[in-house]
């Protein structure tokens, strides 16, 4: 059974349920055999990390809109033989 999305207080209110909440979504949907990645977004903050043994990525802003100090952000993942190479673009 996959487990559902959850958070402490029902919604995503501080930065581990906002962790929770894509590190649980991103397992709901991928099989067994996956490599997992979790990608959330709305901070417009650019983030790597690793929660609860998968990788979150957080872009930032495609547009530069607040609060991403006007700096335009994407990012791309090369997998490779299992491994995750992540390079964020700034334009």
């Amino acid at each position: 059974m996959k487990k559902a999305i959850s958070s402490s207080k029902g919604i995503v209110f501080d930065r581990d349920d906002w962790l929770d909440a894509i590190v649980d979504t991103a397992r709901a949907r991928a099989n067994p055999d996956d490599l997992v990645i979790g990608v959330g977004g709305h901070t417009h903050v650019v983030e790597s990390e690793t929660h609860d043994d998968i990788r979150v990525l957080n872009p930032g802003s495609a547009t530069g809109v607040g609060p991403a100090d006007g700096r335009a952000t994407m990012m791309t993942v090369e997998v490779t033989d299992g491994d995750n190479d992540v390079t964020v673009h700034e334009a």
